[in-house]
């Protein structure tokens, strides 16, 4: 219990330090306890692997410093921290850190990232963020959103090797910086029209070829009715032959007896 002998006089003016400790757990006893007072907390230079989800409920913290721990992830919880102006999560093993973070936390002044492992970022949409230390990380690609941030003066992004989206000599200049995210920027807003132009004609070519799905379809069954239709000509022909045939006939018969009984009258009558 001698790592929590500090917690017991309480913080300074709602201010705690219980950095260069022993501490491999964030302390839940820490938040029961101060909850409603604590503003600035640092646990910097301790052992730290994870932060608790307790951390949610200091919503009166201002300033968290986490620097020089063992942490691999940041839980989604400290995007409840809505007060939160000064972050500093530097030397830590960090790949990621919650999306949550950067859309709920809109007084965040400043985000300190430095010497992590951080491969991405997400997208950040803190209306205040002036600082945003990034350098010596594993980056491959910035937010180019981060250039529609009013309020962005410093973004140092040196010691990242694999970034290529900003050259390595202007990675330590946040003007320079801006300007190429900016570039980026309106060059993601023209791929997002074209994308939209693109799934237009896509769907209208979809559409065109439904319709002519249909049409061929309708067609076949045009041409299988006109099948059938051939195939009962002959049969039809046949019967209509046989029935003129047959007309004809009792026509050449009438007429053969028409004949003879007029000849047979004609004779009668020669004879007279």
């Amino acid at each position: 219990m001698e790592e929590y002998d500090e917690l017991t006089s309480g913080p300074k003016e709602g201010s705690l330090d219980l950095s260069h400790g022993q501490y491999k757990e964030f302390p839940i006893e820490l938040v029961q306890l101060y909850r409603n007072e604590l503003v600035k907390l640092s646990m910097a230079f301790n052992n730290l692997q994870k932060i608790s989800p307790i951390v949610g409920q200091l919503h009166l913290l201002q300033v968290l410093n986490l620097s020089n721990n063992e942490l691999h992830t940041i839980d989604q919880a400290i995007s409840q921290c809505i007060r939160l102006k000064k972050l500093n999560l530097s030397h830590n093993k960090l790949t990621n850190f919650p999306i949550e973070l950067g859309i709920h936390c809109n007084m965040l002044e400043e985000l300190i990232l430095h010497d992590n492992q951080l491969s991405v970022v997400s997208e950040l949409q803190t209306p205040a963020l002036y600082t945003l230390d990034l350098r010596n990380n594993s980056l491959r690609e910035i937010p180019a959103s981060l250039s529609c941030i009013p309020t962005l003066t410093k973004i140092p992004c040196d010691g990242n090797p694999d970034l290529k989206m900003i050259p390595r000599d202007m990675r330590d200049d946040t003007e320079l910086v801006l300007w190429m995210l900016n570039l980026h920027h309106l060059q993601n807003e023209k791929e997002v029209e074209f994308l939209k132009e693109y799934n237009k004609v896509e769907d209208s070519a979809k559409a065109s070829e439904l319709e002519k799905l249909e049409l061929l379809q309708k067609l076949k069954r045009i041409q299988e009715e006109v099948t059938v239709l051939k195939d009962d000509i002959p049969w039809n022909y046949l019967a209509l032959k046989h029935r003129i045939e047959k007309s004809r006939t009792k026509v050449s018969h009438f007429v053969s007896k028409s004949i003879a009984t007029t000849r047979d009258w004609w004779h009668r009558l020669q004879g007279n």
